[in-house]
């Protein structure tokens, strides 16, 4: 207990810390210290709300993840959740029947590149945040981590905790051998953690050569193994290893990709869904929703890794596909030629 020069008592280090973090964050201009890596855990802020950014590419398991942590928080204390996605009927059936148990809000338009979307995207992150001790943002599959990061840091009383990827173990080699792959390979490099998904499903030869090549692809980062029974949702949250972050510009070199949204009213049989399907051929990356098959609601989702479908669930009727053509795009919308006139159509450029 000696005192320090001038008779004083010598400062406290942890407010010595902050200062320096402080002075550094009005040098690069960035509010509340947004972006700043210290290397060490500081002071916990008292005047910002963390937000881990979730990404991962269509399909990859992000709500299953996202899903578990939201009804089994732990204690990580009030988690509540943005999902951000592209086209007009952003939900996924996973999240919605969590929603009468826990708060997520969901976007529509990519907040990377749609117009207008990034603003309503910071405003609704804000309004979430109120006496939340935890935000999750889940990216769209396509969009751009860097080009997100930018939109939270943006905010005064949000800073970033962490980015979490998440990788479909069954489609790593045909999504990195694919137009697709420079997307995948963005949200690695901006990631400071790596889930590697549907790992029940792997044999120990392919799940030992996914987890290598995701540990070049993404070095330095935590590589953890996720199944659909025991999601890996503790990663998400505050106390967890995680890699460093590399602050990266926005504008990742990506194919342009299309997404259209349709009406479903007419209920169709599974043969014609799973011909047109065929038909749409690679080029159609994406599809969800909720349509009627042989007259009963049928939850539908079209993945890299396969389609699956599965009675009931909620909301309304109706369907959203990405794709990196229009031909595929085609194909899909015939399914329901005869609602042609309520198609409605979206131009998307990651």
């Amino acid at each position: 207990d000696q005192d320090g020069p001038g008779g004083g008592r010598p400062p406290d280090i942890g407010s010595q810390w902050a200062s320096l973090i402080t002075s550094l964050a009005a040098h690069r201009g960035v509010a509340g210290g947004a972006g700043v890596e210290t290397g060490m855990a500081g002071p916990a802020s008292t005047t910002t709300t963390p937000v881990a950014l979730l990404t991962g590419f269509l399909g990859a398991g992000k709500s299953t993840i996202l899903a578990r942590l939201l009804v089994d928080p732990g204690e990580v204390g009030i988690v509540r959740a943005v999902v951000n996605d592209v086209g007009r009927l952003p939900f996924d059936p996973t999240l919605v029947d969590v929603r009468g148990r826990a708060s997520v809000e969901l976007t529509n338009g990519c907040g990377c590149c749609v117009a207008g979307a990034a603003t309503e995207l910071g405003a609704r992150l804000d309004e979430v945040a109120l006496g939340a001790d935890l935000v999750v943002l889940e990216a769209a599959g396509t969009a751009d981590p860097a080009a997100l990061a930018q939109v939270i840091e943006a905010r005064p009383g949000l800073r970033i905790e962490r980015t979490v990827a998440v990788v479909d173990g069954r489609a790593v080699a045909e999504l990195l051998d694919s137009p697709v792959a420079p997307i995948l390979l963005r949200q690695l490099e901006t990631a400071q953690l790596v889930v590697l998904s549907h790992v029940d499903q792997l044999t120990e030869t392919d799940l030992a050569a996914a987890t290598g090549r995701l540990g070049e692809l993404a070095a330095g980062c935590p590589v953890v193994a996720s199944t659909l029974d025991e999601p890996a949702h503790r990663v998400i949250a505050p106390g967890t290893p995680i890699g460093a972050r590399v602050p990266l510009e926005s504008g990742a070199d990506a194919p342009p990709l299309l997404t259209r949204s349709l009406a479903a009213d007419r209920s169709v049989t599974e043969a014609e869904l799973v011909a047109v399907l065929d038909d749409a051929g690679p080029g159609l990356l994406r599809v969800k929703g909720r349509i009627l098959i042989d007259g009963r609601p049928t939850m539908v989702q079209l993945t890299p890794s396969g389609l699956a479908l599965s009675p009931g669930g909620h909301g309304p009727l109706g369907l959203t596909a990405v794709a990196i053509d229009g031909g595929a795009l085609s194909c899909f919308a015939a399914l329901f030629a005869s609602e042609a006139g309520r198609l409605a159509r979206s131009r998307t450029r990651h």
